[in-house]
């Protein structure tokens, strides 16, 4: 049967406007303010046909958008017509929605049943989707099919109730009939008018006729440009819709149906329509030079859907030898052909350019053909200028920006599957192509690239290359640095700096495991015994100790950030707010984060100098009232769920002067905060007593009444600690301890909680091995044996690299990456 309805639940709407209709000419009527030159032809001709419809047409379609589909009975969209937002008001005998699905598919938005015999696959696809059982029956006996299902099936399926497993039977049947059968002259059987007929027949519509449309999809080029136009319209909002489980698919036939199946999108502009969302207020300044002509819009939108691609790819196939081609390097791998997507081979693509990609896509049968594409696609964009008075932190709107993300993901899948010389060569692209902003990576990627040389390739040279040639790059990040370093020194055999102990405070806790299998996340039974998370477990036990928080990976502390400098980030800066639905300006993130700094330090300064002068009952009050200030408004890192109370007494704890630090820190670099913040009121009566906070640090509840005020007394007393988490299989990064280390300069108490298990093994006991039982002979003594004499000692010679080059090289030109075009 059809999909359910994924429409937004109805709120109250202002005024006699169809929500749905409105907000999707909002959307056309941005496009053509902004991003009009840019579209095809064929785009615009498509914003005009839809604009020209009449209302209830409009209105019809923009519903059918936000559903799943792609098949649709009419029957079901009868619902529609009792709404009082839409005009359904008509001329003649035509019933209402008949008219509005006549001008849809006139204009090309809808489709129907194919009138050619041949395509009577897309029949069978919409019999699946569409018909039940005994309407398939129906169906089955009009063509001339056996519609009696075999004995065993229906003694299985049919006496309990499973219609499922009956239907999937007779559509066997059916496609196996329609594939075999043919008319005298050669021909298909007609399937589509036999399924026209059947649906008329079991239509319950007043004023039916048989040249009606009882089943209809909608067109996949005019979804396709249309939805490219809504990302386009919202290309820099936030988007926090509900996220989905991805399904495992084992085969590329699977992963095709699922990828290509269309979803319905939350927009940001619908959801606030709905005053489901409430965005901030600041000025945009919308520019198309993100895009400076067509060729730069069309290959951003193609390496997105490649970069899609790659990602659900890594969800839903299973890492198996059988997802690539070959297991080894192969000649293709040292092609440097073109691109065979028109998007990146050609100047000036045109509008099929997407169709053709996703042509592309329907062929692929293994990772290695997309991966292929990719690098030939990244190489093409390499190639040309970069636009040197182009905001940089419009770089990630850019096409080769979204080839390298599809890339990294594909570095990982073959470091899964233990291909690790194909890892290398991309990680080498990567690394060569020093125009695309995706400085926050690097790091990481000269890390994997010599680990993979060191461990699994077995080139400690041309590692130790790596490692110098990364730590000569002065954008590197102090984490990543850190580890480089290290991993030289044991390429060098050179001792290392033991990390200094006193940076942090260690606890080691045990807790009793539910497993232990490696690569499975440890599950504990907590001191309620219950089953939970080594996060949960180490808050039970700081909670013992008076202490009280929850598992947000730093939460509130982006939380926070965004509160005390909600001024600052929303300055109206020129380009950095290019949509109204933005929770962030473009520049707040880490890839820019030089630019965000500078653009606003006197700002930034002023804000933080009056948090560092306030005490700590101060601190907690101010950051209360920004709390109230701004509630309910998606701002950058709200999350409402979190109390204001316990938001207070984390400010308090840590003191304005250390949070102004630790902010000022949090400008320039966001990653690496520990897992757990926790905060107590000692007593100020009893020493080694607690006050309980669980009424004013519980999650909220949008049912619960408000939430009760911290006493200012509590404020003054409170103490707050970060916690960072380990289990028993865990190792501090090297950038947890690089902020470990930060937070103990900036006077804030941070500490590590280890959970380590009990080992139940016993100890192996030494077996004595029994003696003869014969009598004592005179031991022989041997003649002493002289020491052989030394070898030379051996040179070590570099392996043979990656793609099969060899010979004897110096190691600095082993590998030899630059940095400039």
């Amino acid at each position: 049967m059809e999909d359910e309805d994924n429409e937004v639940a109805p709120q109250e709407v202002p005024g006699d406007l169809d929500a749905y209709e409105q907000h999707f000419r909002h959307v056309l009527d941005k496009i053509k303010a902004t991003f009009w030159p840019l579209l095809a032809p064929e785009e615009q001709a498509i914003v005009d046909a839809f604009l020209a419809l009449p209302m209830p047409a409009r209105a019809l379609y923009a519903r059918l958008f936000q559903r799943r589909g792609p098949w649709f009975r009419t029957v079901a969209l009868q619902q529609y017509l009792d709404s009082p937002r839409i005009d359904w008001t008509t001329e003649g005998e035509t019933p209402p929605l008949q008219v509005a699905l006549a001008r849809l598919l006139a204009g090309g938005f809808i489709t129907t049943l194919p009138e050619d015999t041949k395509e009577y696959a897309v029949v069978l696809e919409a019999i699946e989707r569409a018909c039940p059982a005994p309407e398939i029956q129906l169906i089955m006996q009009a063509i001339g099919a056996s519609a009696k299902a075999k004995t065993k099936v229906r003694t299985m399926f049919h006496d309990v109730g499973s219609w499922p497993c009956l239907q999937g039977d007779m559509l066997d049947r059916l496609r196996s009939y329609m594939s075999t059968q043919r008319r005298l002259d050669g021909s298909f059987l007609p399937l589509a008018t036999k399924v026209q007929r059947v649906l008329f027949d079991q239509a319950t519509i007043d004023g039916k006729r048989k040249e009606h449309i009882f089943l209809l999809q909608i067109a996949a080029d005019a979804r396709g440009a249309l939805r490219r136009m809504h990302h386009l319209a919202y290309l820099t909002a936030a988007f926090n819709g509900p996220m989905r489980t991805p399904p495992k698919t084992p085969t590329w036939q699977e992963w095709r149906d699922h990828f290509f199946r269309p979803e319905p999108v939350l927009w940001p502009g619908l959801m606030n329509t709905f005053q489901l969302v409430v965005p901030p207020t600041y000025p945009c300044t919308p520019s198309a030079g993100m895009f400076p002509m067509r060729q730069a819009l069309v290959r951003y939108e193609c390496g997105r859907r490649l970069r899609q691609a790659m990602y659900s790819i890594a969800e839903c196939m299973p890492a198996t030898p059988e997802m690539t081609r070959d297991a080894m390097l192969s000649i293709e791998w040292l092609d440097p052909s073109p691109p065979s997507v028109t998007a990146f081979a050609s100047p000036d693509p045109d509008a099929t350019c997407h169709a053709q990609l996703d042509a592309f896509l329907t062929t692929v049968a293994d990772l290695d053909a997309i991966v292929l594409e990719v690098r030939h696609a990244l190489a093409a964009i390499s190639a040309d200028s970069a636009d040197a008075a182009r905001p940089p932190y419009f770089a990630h709107f850019e096409g080769g920006y979204q080839l390298a993300k599809a890339l990294d993901v594909a570095i990982g899948l073959y470091e899964k599957l233990g291909q690790y010389d194909k890892a290398v060569v991309l990680l080498q692209e990567l690394l060569s192509t020093g125009r695309i902003a995706y400085k926050r990576q690097v790091g990481l990627w000269y890390s994997r690239l010599a680990i993979n040389l060191q461990q699994h390739l077995k080139q400690p040279l041309e590692a130790t290359t790596i490692c110098r040639q990364a730590l000569a790059d002065p954008t590197l990040r102090e984490g990543d640095r850190l580890s480089l370093q290290k991993r030289l020194a044991r390429l060098l055999k050179e001792p290392t700096a033991p990390d200094e102990d006193d940076a942090f405070t260690a606890l080691v806790i045990d807790g009793r495991p539910l497993n232990r299998a490696m690569g499975e996340k440890s599950r504990f039974i907590g001191y309620d015994d219950a089953g939970c998370s080594v996060e949960e477990l180490v808050l039970q036990h700081y909670k013992r100790e008076g202490w009280h928080g929850s598992h947000r990976e730093g939460a509130e502390m982006r939380m926070l950030f965004g509160l005390v400098l909600w001024d600052v980030i929303f300055l109206p800066l020129p380009h950095v707010f290019q949509t109204p639905f933005q929770d962030r300006p473009l520049d707040l993130d880490i890839r820019y984060a030089r630019h965000f700094v500078s653009a606003r330090q006197a700002h930034i300064t002023e804000a933080l100098e009056e948090i560092a002068a306030l005490d700590a009952a101060a601190l907690g009050e101010r950051v209360g009232v920004l709390y109230s200030k701004h509630e309910g408004v998606g701002g950058f890192g709200m999350q409402w769920r979190i109390p204001k109370a316990y938001l207070q007494l984390i400010a308090a704890g840590i003191g304005g002067a250390n949070l102004a630090a630790l902010l000022r820190l949090w400008a320039c670099d966001t990653s690496g905060m520990p897992d757990l913040i926790v905060v107590r009121v000692p007593s100020a009566d009893t020493p080694g007593v607690f006050e309980p906070l669980e009424h004013l640090c519980s999650p909220r509840d949008d049912e619960a009444p408000e939430a009760m005020e911290v006493p200012r007394a509590f404020l003054s007393r409170s103490q707050t600690q970060l916690v960072e988490v380990k289990g028993p299989r865990d190792k501090l990064s090297d950038t947890q301890l690089v902020w470990l280390d930060r937070f103990r300069k900036a006077n804030i108490v941070a500490g590590v909680c280890y959970v380590k298990e009990p080992n139940t093994k016993p100890p192996a006991k030494r077996v004595a091995s029994p003696k003869p039982a014969t009598s004592k002979r005179p031991r022989k003594t041997k003649p002493q044996a002289t020491a052989p004499p030394a070898r030379p000692e051996q040179q070590l010679s570099p392996k043979p690299s990656v793609l099969g080059v060899v010979a004897k090289r110096v190691p600095q030109e082993i590998i030899e990456i630059s940095d400039s075009e």
